[in-house]
């Protein structure tokens, strides 16, 4: 921790102007946002049976899992995580199930979205980098 003295006292430095929860909030919004999009999808982009159910499905958790991120203030890392897979599978799963072009692009450019945002709601992404002080060394 950083320490600034003011006045002659002591107190410790101010954090960063882009808090951690908000960008973890607006991440995890956006995720809820897209996940609304994937849940109606299916009807508007006339996807098959197969590619509908899956959408439906993963629309839901996307859905779900952004919400608890971004509008119920729940941080955790495997929210995150669960999130990044499911962006993982939405991008990969045109090739596994039947898709049109059309509904195919739909899932990949939201699988790359959800994806990105998990990542950057991650706290694994916001863990403090340290730098080692000048003139102390790593042990080797």
């Amino acid at each position: 921790m950083v320490f600034v003295r003011i006045n002659s006292t002591v107190e410790p430095a101010r954090q960063s102007v882009w808090p951690r929860d908000s960008i973890v909030t607006w991440c995890g919004s956006v995720a809820a946002g897209l996940g609304a999009w994937l849940l109606v999808s299916p009807f508007i982009l006339q996807h098959g049976r197969a590619a509908r159910w899956n959408d439906i499905f993963v629309a839901a958790l996307v859905l779900t899992f952004g919400t608890m991120l971004g509008l119920l203030g729940v941080r955790s890392g495997e929210l995150s995580g669960l999130l990044a897979v499911l962006g993982a599978w939405l991008i990969v799963s045109p090739v596994v199930l039947p898709y049109g072009s059309l509904a195919a692009w739909s899932d990949r450019a939201v699988g790359v979205a959800v994806l990105l945002l998990a990542i950057a709601a991650s706290p694994v992404a916001w863990r403090p980098h340290r730098r080692p002080s000048p003139g102390v060394r790593r042990p080797e």
